[in-house]
């Protein structure tokens, strides 16, 4: 998802397509800081997620978000058998970052740019925006996700599946996008692919829970000290 500075924060997600096949959610996150702190936190059968740090399973259940010394707070949230994630604090030092979640330094015009350097232009397709998602494939070497025994990352691979690009349903009315979503684009969009009004709800809640994320975040103010 996100690569800051030289891999000093790392945020990684396995994904798998929803009953539909329409779309895909979030089943695991994968989270390194300067290559040491390592935390996997996935969806749990029969709900809820189970957490591993640095490879082992940690049997504390009482935590909805993780704190690392980078500066980096991640919160997540596991429903329906999908997890929702809101981070801040991924700018330590003002550090340049790359990834799904865009390049910040203030220039939108490189905001899509590949793993291999490539740049999309922010109004291409949503075809040619879906092969700038995939650049952004990882190697086993690279992966900071956990693996049962048995598990491979190739078992977890699929380059040759598509989404719905343009996601329609006859059956969500106006009327239930407005009721379900309140103009959240996100949900919407979530809510035509799927035709699933809880599962749209979800990232409903999920955008809110980053804005609150944001809001609780504590002011910096930078002091220069002069001689």
């Amino acid at each position: 998802m996100v690569d800051v500075g030289d891999r000093d924060v790392v945020l990684q997600s396995r994904n798998a397509a929803t009953a539909s096949g329409t779309a895909t959610v979030i089943k695991a996150v994968g989270a390194c800081v300067k290559g040491n702190d390592g935390l996997h936190v996935g969806v749990r059968a029969g709900g809820g997620l189970d957490a591993w740090v640095r490879n082992s399973q940690s049997t504390d259940q009482e935590w909805d978000f993780v704190s690392f010394q980078s500066g980096n707070v991640t919160k997540y949230n596991g429903s329906e058998g999908v997890i929702t994630v809101a981070s801040t604090g991924l700018r330590p030092n003002g550090a340049e970052t790359r990834g799904l979640l865009g390049t910040w330094n203030d220039n939108d015009t490189d905001d899509f740019m590949a793993k291999n350097g490539t740049v999309y232009d922010k109004d291409s397709s949503i075809e040619e925006l879906h092969q700038f998602g995939i650049s952004w494939e990882i190697t086993m070497s690279e992966s900071s996700l956990y693996y049962r025994s048995g598990e491979t990352h190739e078992g977890f691979t699929n380059l040759g599946y598509a989404p719905d690009f343009e996601p329609s349903d006859p059956d969500v009315s106006p009327e239930m996008l407005a009721e379900v979503c309140n103009g959240d684009s996100a949900c919407e969009f979530d809510f035509l692919a799927t035709g699933d009004s809880e599962f749209a709800a979800i990232t409903h809640t999920a955008v809110e829970m980053a804005w609150t994320l944001l809001q609780k975040m504590p002011l910096s103010v930078v002091c220069i000290r002069r001689a």
